[in-house]
Formats: structure tokens, sequence, C-alpha cells
């Protein structure tokens, strides 16, 4: 169990040549398949470079956190410069609303290892982020359903969607869902009732 995070989801690639940070939308430049957000988020660029070895291969959430809660319209507002005379307006965004990528699973290591049981992958994983400092962060997790549940409940206030379930076993699969998803869900008996007065003709 993890906490399902309210944000962009990102591959990381340290390539030597640079920082990639993959997202799920869609590149309008040709020969680009997806875009690449690392333009938006230096921060994290900086922290990737740093902190982590060539060849990695990370997926996580880009975040942002205002006032203790996640805050997805804060991080939107980071993605609106986009030219290189924006650059003056990316490193302010930076410092005002920085965000975070809570890393959930390793592809790279750096060698491959999307073919091994998701109990591997987290070891590796845990193994790397010793020693990371922000805005790198390795998100919870747990085997025991009474924390699982714990999170639910106490993260809620926080902006936190609910809970992804992965099975052990699993090797990474791209495109294809092979986790379960417990949202929170809000219901209330009500009745609606609708009164019109009646206007004489006399």
């Amino acid at each position: 169990f993890e906490p399902k995070w309210d944000g962009f989801r990102c591959l990381l690639f340290h390539t030597g040549q640079g920082i990639v940070m993959q997202g799920r939308g869609r590149s309008r430049t040709p020969g680009d398949e997806y875009i690449d957000l690392a333009y938006a988020f230096p921060e994290i660029v900086a922290a990737a470079a740093s902190q982590l070895p060539v060849g990695v291969v990370l997926d996580g959430e880009i975040v942002a956190i205002r006032a203790g809660r996640l805050d997805f319209a804060l991080l939107s507002s980071r993605l609106r410069p986009r030219s290189e005379a924006a650059g003056p307006s990316i490193r302010r965004l930076a410092l005002e609303a920085p965000a975070d990528l809570l890393v959930f699973d390793v592809l790279a290591c750096p060698e491959p290892v999307m073919d091994k049981p998701f109990a591997t992958r987290r070891a590796r994983l845990e193994a790397l982020a010793v020693g990371w400092a922000k805005p790198l962060l390795l998100t919870p997790s747990t085997t025991d359903p009474g924390i699982a549940g714990g999170w639910f409940e106490r993260f809620e206030s926080s902006g936190v969607d609910g809970l992804i379930v992965k099975p052990d076993g699993e090797p990474y699969a791209p495109g294809k869902r092979t986790q379960g998803k417990i949202k929170h869900q809000r219901t209330a008996d009500v009745v609606v009732a609708g009164w019109r007065e009646q206007v004489s003709k006399d």
C-alpha cells in the first residue's frame, strides 16, 4: 500500500547528458513523443543531478505543497512559462512555489530492474534513497493493512486521494493497470423539495 498523490506523474532519467523528466502529456514537437518537464522544475533537476547516479530511471509524482496540503493549482502554475526567455520566471517560481518529486518505483539503478518483482524493486529503491534530501523524497510503502488504513484516514486532510495497492510479486508493466486504487468517497442521504407560490387570478 502507498498513498495516492495528486500531482504530475513523471519518469526521471539521469542520462549522463542531463536530466529528463518525462511527463504523461504528449509533445507537439516533431520527433518528441512526450513532454520533458525538466524545463519547469530546475530545483528537481539540480537535486537529481547531484544525488542520483548516471543511468538511474525513477517513477514518481511531482507535487507542490502549500500550508501542509497538496496544491494542484499551484503545481499547474509552474508549467506556464515555457520559452527560453521565461528563464527568470521559471527560477522565480522555483523559489516561490518549490515542488518535490515523491518517488515510488525504480526502473533502472543503473542496471534495468523492470523485470524484477515490486518487492525487489522497492528494496533497491530504498537503498538508492539513503541520503536523499528534498526535493527528492521516497514515498511511504507498507504491507500492513492497519498502517495503510491509518494513512487513508490521516492523510486525507492533506489532499491525498487515497491509496495505491500494488502486487508485491509483479514486474513493472508500462501501459498496463496492474495496481488497484482505494479512493475517498463521501455520500449523504438527502431530501430535495421544491415550493412554488400559488398566485390567485382574482
